[in-house]
Parts: structure tokens; sequence; C-alpha cells
């Protein structure tokens, strides 16, 4: 619906009420704004749903040994793209009609998903190779991207089950207090 059409319509379903002095001109003003609103937001919606539903996955150039995921995608026909992210593993990107002409809006610097495959993965980022983990964790929230940790083949309980489940020195509640810090 074209505001257009709301303004029209509207205007003349009001123009009755105020002839016949069912509404005080202060009440059709807030009716005729409100439905304004509600129309644009209905719009608004429907665009989004529109883009969410033709969204494109960014997998960056250097994530590598995920050809399980790369398989899954396909699978699922889900749009992508391969492109260097500066952050991250994977981002978005949103097809949207802005002011009326076709774009496309990357959502890397807003969002992104960093992939672990292992907590051997994440116990060496939380560890020896844990300043550039961290350095890359404060520049994601110093410029406001949140940050997805994606952890595959990790749970609790492997964490803190029998000694040897994981390869790294590093004890479960250091693991577990570490990764809590990088919890936004």
């Amino acid at each position: 619906i074209e505001d257009a059409e709301v303004r029209s319509s509207l205007s003349e379903e009001l123009d009755k009420a105020k002839a016949t002095g069912a509404l005080t001109p202060t009440e059709i003003n807030e009716t005729l704004r409100k439905s304004l609103y509600d129309a644009q937001k209905a719009k608004a919606e429907a665009q989004l749903k529109e883009a969410i539903k033709n969204m494109t996955l960014i997998v960056d150039t250097r994530e590598n040994e995920n050809n399980h995921i790369m398989d899954y995608i396909r699978a699922k026909k889900i749009n992508y793209v391969i492109r260097k992210l500066d952050a991250g593993d994977y981002s978005l990107e949103l097809p949207l009609r802005i002011s009326g002409v076709p774009d496309v809006v990357s959502l890397e610097k807003r969002i992104v998903i960093e992939r672990k495959h292992s907590i051997d993965e994440i116990a060496t980022n939380l560890g020896k190779d844990s300043e550039r983990f961290e350095r890359e964790m404060i520049r994601l929230k110093a410029a406001g991207t949140k940050c997805v940790l994606l952890l595959e083949n990790f749970s609790f309980d492997r964490l803190y089950g029998d000694v040897g489940s994981y390869r790294s020195q590093m004890p479960p509640d250091q693991i577990a207090l570490r990764l809590n810090q990088h919890i936004v």
C-alpha cells in the first residue's frame, strides 16, 4: 500500500466523520497519523521479511575446514558469497529497497560469526594465542560489531567430563571463565 493511497482513503473516511461531527480536528489528526504509521510499519516489516528470506551468507575466504558447513549451505540452497571479511568467519547481506532503490546492505560491520571447530581450538585461542583472539574481540566490541561465537563439537559435559577428552592443558574452569569474558 502506497502512502498516497492510505492518505486518500483515510481522508475520505475522516471527511465523512468530520462532516457528521463524529471526530474533533485533534482526533482526526491523531487517527490519520496513527494510520500512516501503521501502514509504514507494515510495509517495513514486509520488506524486512522479504529481505531475510533472500539474504546472502558471506563466507570469509580464509575460513577452512568447513566442507560440512558448505555442504549444508548448498543442500539447503542458501545464497552465499565467498569474500574476505575483516573479522569473523561468516556474516550476512540483505537485499533492501532504500528510498525505492534496490540495494544490498552488508551486516559485516554489525554482526559476525566466529566459528571454532573444537574445544582444542578455542582453548588454544584462549591460551597461547589469546593476545590475537582478545585483540579481535576488543576491536569488534569497540566497533560495535556483535560477535556470535559458534563452538562446534563443544559441550560443557565434554569440557568437564573425562580427563583427556580434549588435548589442551588449560583447566576447564579457565576455559569457561575466559569464554564468559567474551560473551556479550
